[in-house]
């Protein structure tokens, strides 16, 4: 997704989409406003109508608006009580998955809702994720990907946020490597599969990827972890990924990740009907993977170490 930016008036903007917003009382936003007014109180029309009430994240897309250049309009509902972190990404998920077919570009006249605590940058950067968010599909074992049509820019509406925008972005990128190895089957994503996603992550080089077998665990006396890895003739892994944004004397940050790629403990006792969910005993690896992705596309003046034991519990 690519973004752009742009000060041009409300009514002249060229876009798929423009989302612009209105509290619980009615009120609508400056730049709903300019639209109603071009559109002669079509706006305000649907607003005493109640075809929207301006609940938070409710949604109304309007098609075909008179008197502006973009193709469509989302009216969101901002609701009563003041704007916290939370309202605001439900608001920006309802417009993103109210949107989420829709090819072109995507106007967001959301500055308005920015606060001292809740930035235009803090707005971009979610708005980035939460559109990541809604186009994410898992493809991976599909012969056919059928791909859907999808929002291609995001066009905000006011100063320069693109750095924000790019930090959104990497953050999403981390979100859905995490999505991709949770949702991947165990025959697919075992052991040796982690240790190979982490062995990419060295191509960046400010990475260092280590992968210890399971005889040097033992020898390091991993006698534990071992004896579980022991059950599955696919071998066990200590992954350990170590970036270095902030030179080797600066402390290390550690982020830790349980990756048993398919849990039969207690086998006996668990019901078949949930079996396929076994695999979900990896989703701490797989969080691990996603904040390491982000942080070698973010690249922070710190050190950070991702670890992650990885296994397969059989009997």
């Amino acid at each position: 997704m690519q973004y752009q930016f742009t000060e041009d008036a409300i009514t002249d903007i060229q876009s798929s989409c423009i989302v612009v917003t209105l509290d619980q009382s009615g009120k609508l936003s400056q730049a709903a406003q300019a639209i109603d007014e071009a559109s002669q109180g079509f706006i305000s029309q649907r607003v005493e109508e109640r075809d929207i009430q301006g609940k938070l994240a409710e949604t109304l897309l309007l098609p075909g608006v008179s008197g502006i250049q973009s193709r469509r309009v989302l009216l969101v509902g901002t609701g009563k009580d003041e704007l916290t972190a939370t309202s605001a990404r439900k608001i920006l998920a309802a417009v993103a998955k109210a949107t989420a077919a829709l090819e072109g570009s995507i106007a967001l006249a959301l500055s308005e809702l920015a606060t001292a605590a809740l930035t235009a940058d803090w707005l971009t950067e979610q708005s980035a994720i939460a559109f990541a968010d809604a186009q994410y599909r898992f493809t991976h074992t599909l012969s056919a990907k059928n791909e859907k049509p999808a929002a291609e820019a995001l066009i905000w509406v006011g100063a320069d946020t693109s750095a924000a925008f790019t930090r959104g972005l990497a953050i999403a990128n981390g979100i859905q490597t995490a999505k991709e190895l949770g949702n991947m089957p165990p025959n697919i994503c075992t052991p040796s599969y982690l240790a190979e996603q982490a062995t990419e992550l060295a191509a960046d080089a400010r990475v260092e990827t280590q992968i210890i077998d399971e005889a040097e665990m033992e020898a390091m006396g991993a006698g534990a972890f071992v004896s579980v890895a022991k059950g599955s003739v696919e071998p066990g892994k200590l992954i350990i990924m170590k970036y270095t944004g902030a030179g080797e004397n600066a402390p290390y940050h550690m982020v830790l990740g349980k990756g048993i790629t398919f849990d039969s403990g207690g086998i006996s006792l668990k019901p078949g009907a949930k079996m396929d969910e076994m695999k979900y005993d990896m989703c701490g690896a797989a969080s691990v993977m996603g904040t390491m992705k982000a942080i070698v596309e973010l690249q922070p003046d710190m050190n950070i170490i991702g670890m992650i034991t990885s296994a397969e519990n059989l009997p």
